[in-house]
């Protein structure tokens, strides 16, 4: 065989080779497409998706995506102003941020941020816009507090820095205060609450107790009970060269009709000539909130009521709504009042409220 055979042979062998190669890549490609299409099809994640766009009219393509805002309620744009008569302290600042928002302050903190909630708001904090809701918190918070967001409960909770730790005040726990108690023996040898008083006779000693019961009250509903429910004074007298004490002979039971206690508490007052919207601004600013801070009222009604007669309610701030909302119920334009504890806002209108 001459040279020139062998050169038109080795190219040929080489091409046939590299076709024996390609065909292994080509197979694992379809066996690849034929394994995904088994596969069960996988709902969408509305959280991780592009954007969508549907046909509206000849020439028009409308988003069908979810607002931003409606997924993030914290970092919707806000522009508001915290007026003067409502928003006094950073508590009353929180809650006028949050109201209608969804989420609320959470109800475990110390005793830092339990104070700075009774702090005055910055005058300058009250125009706070156009800005993100979650950056308008950090700003009334301030740079010491780190804000965090339970998304299961729809808190808002803020935690003081570690750089702020020394600065903070030490936590006190709350001490109850108890009266001494003097033991006194008697012959039956049990222990009760004596009172030393002076001898009314030379060589004697006489040790009266009294037994006291408080009565408990119910701060929301207006039924508050005020007293002390005091037993018969027993007086054991010890003499000295007497071998047995003399026992004073036990007081007679007395028997009435029971007598219903007025109810106690803080006093509400409407002056004549006011209108109502007043009456309740200037009642939650007197109403201290359990979260810190005082009550807000956000009137949303169309209409007011003048005050014709002077009003005046005992009890809770909570009671007296109720009962002054009583006194308008056949008004020609009712009212309907929701309160909530959690954030201490009290919003009026002029319908009842969707649940």
């Amino acid at each position: 065989m001459s040279i020139n055979t062998y050169t038109f042979l080795c190219p040929g062998l080489f091409l046939m080779l590299a076709g024996c190669t390609q065909s292994p890549a080509v197979s694992s490609t379809h066996d690849a497409a034929f394994i995904g299409s088994l596969k069960p099809a996988m709902p969408t994640d509305i959280w991780q998706r592009s954007p969508e766009v549907t046909r509206e009219g000849r020439y028009t393509l409308v988003s069908v995506k979810s607002a931003d805002a409606q997924r993030e309620p914290l970092n919707q744009l806000i522009d508001i102003t915290m007026p003067v008569s409502l928003v006094n302290s950073v508590g009353d600042g929180f809650r006028y941020l949050l109201f209608q928002s969804g989420y609320s302050l959470c109800g475990r903190y110390g005793a830092d941020f339990a104070e700075l909630l009774n702090r005055p708001l910055p005058a300058v904090q009250r125009r706070l816009g156009p800005v993100r809701l979650s950056e308008a918190l950090q700003v009334v918070a301030g740079p010491a507090w780190r804000m965090t967001v339970d998304e299961v409960n729809r808190e808002v909770c803020f935690v003081l820095r570690d750089a702020y730790l020394a600065q903070a005040r030490p936590a006190s726990s709350p001490v109850t205060a108890t009266p001494a108690v003097a033991p006194a023996t008697t012959n039956n040898k049990s222990p009760v609450a004596a009172v030393v008083s002076e001898a009314t006779s030379p060589g004697a000693t006489s040790t009266p107790f009294t037994a006291t019961t408080a009565i408990g009250r119910n701060p929301f509903n207006g039924k508050h009970l005020s007293g002390k429910t005091t037993a018969p004074t027993s007086v054991v007298s010890t003499a000295s060269p007497a071998p047995a004490p003399a026992l004073a002979t036990p007081a007679r039971k007395l028997i009435g009709t029971p007598v219903k206690a007025l109810p106690s508490g803080p006093e509400w007052k409407a002056a004549a000539g006011t209108t109502l919207q007043e009456s309740l601004t200037a009642w939650a600013e007197k109403a201290d909130c359990p979260n810190g801070g005082h009550w807000v009222v956000i009137w949303q009604a169309p209409v007011d009521y003048r005050i014709e007669a002077p009003l005046t309610f005992r009890g809770s701030f909570e009671s007296a709504l109720d009962q002054v909302f009583d006194l308008y119920r056949p008004a020609e334009k009712r009212l309907y009042a929701e309160a909530n504890r959690v954030q201490c806002l009290v919003s009026v209108t002029g319908r009842p409220v969707d649940r």
